[in-house]
């Protein structure tokens, strides 16, 4: 009954693990996602924490900073936002208890920082003094807002760190004196930052213990950039309407050369392969570089870029398609060490992943076989043809908040 939606693969159903359930309701299949596997998890003194009032910042909210407030929310934690100027179009602002803004533009050169350190310092000084929070919890980059906050304030600050600028080696730092001097003050920032901050929070084993030896951390942890647990609904697939294979990209893009998100050379190559649509949701990076990206595209007919969405609606759009791409065109150390929130929300969606992304993610793929491991691009073609059978069990995919309050718990005794 299920291969009827995944016409190209076989997905094993663990309904005996107490993970998934499957419900069908008016002819559209339905997944309950069930944890029964949670239940050995160290549980947190709730009783201490319900009353804990968070001040998250980033500069724009990101999809792992916007799952970690949801998550948190639904302990009884309330989470207000600190954001600069503009807001993300595709997310749920309705989880925050308070939403602020700083009025900085996000793109800055190294010679306006001192400039927007005083808009900065002035705003949130304005915030705290009128809202009462127990803690800030700040997400990078750049990791220069950790060491803001932390110096103009007396709360515990824990400091997220998403992307570890140390392991990234872009070749356009190098293009010129004002490029390479911002590669030497993101490097600086995350000196300080993990230095002065009460604790560090990042994506994997991998990243926590490349940053607990680099700096010498007294109290870090890690959390993977899984979502919460929800229903996602299962729409009925396209190929089973045009007999074509649909792929689907969700992340974020750039027109930037010889950067990891560069990717539509990728999808130009996809494109231009008979019988295959590639389907494109991209977090909003401004208009401008949307459209740049967009003037990319060789085959408009077969590169498809959809709207933004929130994450729940994503998931279940996602599960029309065939193939989950977690693609990238080079590999830098910080992507070998992360933690790709598509790699779970493709399972969810009951998709199975095609990646080429070296280090963490590869061994996660290869050892539960929920997808396929590539070196060419042109390997796609292969592994659609073998029909090969994944495991998709989302028992793993979902985030493990207790390890966050754990941590808070940590720095406010």
């Amino acid at each position: 009954m299920i291969k009827q939606f995944f016409p190209y693969q076989n997905i094993k159903n663990l309904n005996n693990t107490g993970i998934n359930t499957f419900i069908v309701h008016s002819g559209s299949l339905s997944i309950t996602h069930q944890t029964s596997d949670f239940s050995s998890m160290k549980q947190v003194n709730m009783d201490m924490k319900k009353d804990i009032k968070v001040l998250f910042m980033q500069n724009n909210i990101c999809t792992r900073a916007w799952k970690e407030a949801k998550a948190l929310t639904q302990k009884g934690i309330s989470v207000s936002l600190v954001e600069l100027d503009e807001s993300t179009d595709n997310m749920d602002y309705s989880i925050f208890h308070k939403h602020f803004h700083i009025p900085l533009k996000k793109k800055y050169t190294v010679t306006r920082l001192p400039y927007a350190k005083y808009v900065f310092i002035k705003h949130l000084k304005k915030i705290l003094k009128e809202h009462e929070f127990d803690l800030i919890h700040s997400h990078n980059s750049p990791d220069v807002y950790a060491v803001w906050i932390k110096r103009s304030s007396n709360l515990p600050v824990v400091h997220d760190i998403h992307d570890i600028a140390s392991l990234v080696t872009y070749e356009f730092f190098s293009n010129n004196a004002a490029n390479q001097l911002f590669r030497l003050a993101r490097l600086y920032w995350e000196l300080i930052a993990c230095n002065i901050c009460d604790a560090i929070l990042s994506p994997t084993q991998e990243t926590k213990d490349y940053l607990d030896k680099k700096y010498n951390i007294r109290r870090s942890a890690f959390v993977n950039n899984k979502p919460i647990k929800q229903d996602v609904i299962v729409k009925e697939k396209l190929s089973k309407r045009d007999g074509q294979v649909h792929l689907v990209y969700e992340g974020g893009l750039s027109e930037i050369e010889k950067t990891e998100r560069n990717m539509m050379p990728i999808f130009n190559e996809i494109g231009s392969w008979e019988g295959y649509q590639v389907h494109i949701y991209s977090k909003p990076v401004g208009r401008i570089g949307l459209e740049k990206i967009e003037e990319q595209i060789k085959y408009p007919n077969k590169i498809h870029m959809h709207q933004p969405l929130p994450l729940d609606k994503l998931l279940t759009e996602m599960t029309q398609y065939d193939y989950g791409l977690c693609l990238f065109p080079i590999m830098t150390g910080n992507l070998r060490r992360a933690s790709a929130n598509k790699t779970y929300e493709y399972q969810i969606s009951g998709l199975p992943i095609i990646n080429n992304l070296e280090g963490h993610t590869w061994k996660y793929i290869k050892e539960k076989g929920c997808g396929r491991n590539i070196h060419k691009i042109k390997d796609i073609k292969k592994i659609v043809k073998e029909k090969n059978e994944y495991n998709l069990d989302t028992g793993d995919c979902f985030i493990n908040i207790d390890t966050v309050l754990e941590l808070y718990e940590k720095v406010l005794e």
